[in-house]
């Protein structure tokens, strides 16, 4: 991630931006294939916090990725709970986190990872879920923003990289854009690990 687009006044701007839109609204399509049981869940880039607490809320334990510092820190301030815990790293190789999480979730991140990184970013997340975890992945369609590090992402290549890597996908949940620029859509990927 490019350092000015995130940091500073331009990183608390994004903060308030991310908290105007509810983690319900964004992850609905998907919250029912969520364990009830309280579990390890691994939210990479993590913002502002704003699904870590929804997450922590459903009585998991998350661990939250941010190589913001801005941001890091408006998250803690913003969502203060025991459950969630902040760390400073980002993909492709997620160097500071260990074990196996029963969720991951990449929540408009894939489009900051360079196309040449992804598919060692998408083996170190395979590898960081458990049996039969649940690897959540939104994208971004729509242009790229190399202001802001967004590169085009595709449907197609994460099926391609699931398949590759034995994981299922078991959901494709499109979305309108919750800021209302027409010219972005997302669409949620629900994968599956092999028990």
């Amino acid at each position: 991630m490019s350092a000015p687009a995130y940091e500073g006044e331009a990183g608390l701007a994004l903060a308030r931006r991310y908290e105007a839109v509810s983690a319900p609204d964004l992850h609905g399509p998907v919250a029912d294939l969520l364990p009830s049981a309280p579990s390890r869940v691994l939210d990479v880039g993590a913002g502002s916090g704003r699904d870590a607490a929804w997450l922590a809320k459903m009585g998991h334990s998350v661990l939250a990725v941010e190589p913001s510092a801005t941001l890091r820190v408006e998250g803690a301030r913003l969502h203060p709970d025991r459950a969630i815990s902040w760390i400073d790293d980002q993909l492709p190789d997620l160097g500071r986190v260990s074990g196996e999480f029963d969720v991951i979730l990449l929540s408009a991140v894939w489009q900051h990872v360079r196309p040449e990184d992804r598919a060692a970013a998408f083996a170190r997340l395979t590898g960081l879920l458990a049996p039969g975890g649940l690897l959540l992945i939104s994208l971004r369609l729509g242009p790229p923003d190399l202001a802001r590090d967004m590169r085009p992402v595709f449907v197609a290549e994460i099926r391609d990289l699931s398949a590759a890597s034995d994981l299922a996908v078991i959901r494709e949940a499109p979305l309108p854009d919750k800021l209302g620029r027409s010219e972005i859509s997302w669409v949620t990927m629900a994968l599956r690990g092999a028990s």
